[in-house]
């Protein structure tokens, strides 16, 4: 693992939305191209554009998060801290909705930071549980989510009109806060 103290985590607000678009789609691109026939194009604008993003963090139940290398914006962190209805979960829970590290920053404890700090704000928040999905196609994913304490409880599928159907499908994991 190299030098930690070069890593900076720090909450950013709608301000820095630029960079956080530039790092968000630079992130995602350089791991799940491979799920889009467009190699992405349509994800990036429907989930990183600016316009989406501005609203995004302009909602008090988002909380993002950057991570610097040195110098470079390399990863981000989305929690939503009030799961929404739609999950059907009543148990105080709080969603990692997303967690995306350029490639060129991973390996570096980037994640494991990223993972403390969203158990640091589910007890802040009085959260007994955080809840994620991962692509089920991203084995690296889920074994570091499994590595951190999550567990797998159950399968979803994801419906994008452009996503390659042979990759739809999402595992659901959580992680009991008071474990860790």
């Amino acid at each position: 693992m190299e030098n930690l103290s070069k890593i900076i985590i720090r909450q950013i607000t709608v301000n820095e939305v630029d960079m956080l678009s530039h790092t968000a789609t630079r992130a995602y691109l350089d791991h799940f191209k491979y799920l889009w026939p467009d190699e992405g194009a349509w994800y990036v604008d429907h989930s990183f554009s600016t316009d989406v993003l501005k609203t995004e963090m302009t909602d008090t139940n988002n909380l993002f998060f950057i991570s610097f290398y040195g110098e470079e914006p390399v990863g981000f962190l989305k929690l939503k801290i009030n799961l929404p209805t739609t999950h059907n979960i009543n148990d105080g829970g709080m969603e990692l909705e997303r967690i995306y590290i350029c490639k060129s920053a991973t390996g570096k404890g980037i994640g494991k930071q990223f993972m403390q700090l969203a158990i640091d704000i589910a007890r802040q928040n009085r959260k007994a549980v955080i809840y994620l999905k991962a692509m089920d196609s991203s084995l690296d994913s889920i074994a570091f989510y499994q590595k951190s304490g999550f567990e797998i409880y159950g399968n979803y599928i994801l419906d994008y009109p452009l996503l390659k159907k042979e990759y739809c499908g999402m595992v659901l994991m959580k992680m009991n806060v008071a474990d860790k």
